[in-house]
């Protein structure tokens, strides 16, 4: 049996009473969808920030539309572009801020493990 406060006279009572045995206020029920509703909504917020993203200008020269032919330092500096971005977003909007983040990482899969890594490890001088 686990306690509570009584929302009125805040002694510890039961969980499972209606009324308080203190005070005899009624307690007020938990509805059990409060979580799965605050989880859904989240989800959403989280869905709308990842579509309304605008996206980033490139500052450097584009890679074009064959990631072989990159070097690495474009593939440095798009995703340096690209993280500097979403630092400045997260001041603003920390949910929108790491969606691009995250966009940011998923953008380095198309240059292949090694050459990701090895900007990833360059951005965070690791």
């Amino acid at each position: 049996m686990a306690l509570k406060k009584c929302k009125e006279c805040d002694k510890e009572i039961s969980t499972d009473a209606k009324v308080c045995p203190q005070c005899g206020k009624p307690q007020p029920k938990r509805s059990p969808w409060g979580c799965a509703i605050v989880a859904v909504i989240a989800v959403i917020i989280f869905m709308f920030a990842i579509s309304n993203q605008s996206p980033t200008t490139p500052r450097t020269p584009p890679v074009g539309s064959d990631p072989a032919t990159a070097t690495d330092e474009q593939i440095y500096r798009e995703f340096e572009v690209c993280m500097n971005e979403a630092k400045k977003t997260v001041g603003d909007d920390k949910l929108k801020g790491q969606a691009i983040a995250g966009n940011c990482m998923l953008g380095l899969k198309k240059y292949g493990d090694k050459r990701a890594q090895k900007a990833f490890k360059l951005y965070f001088n690791l």
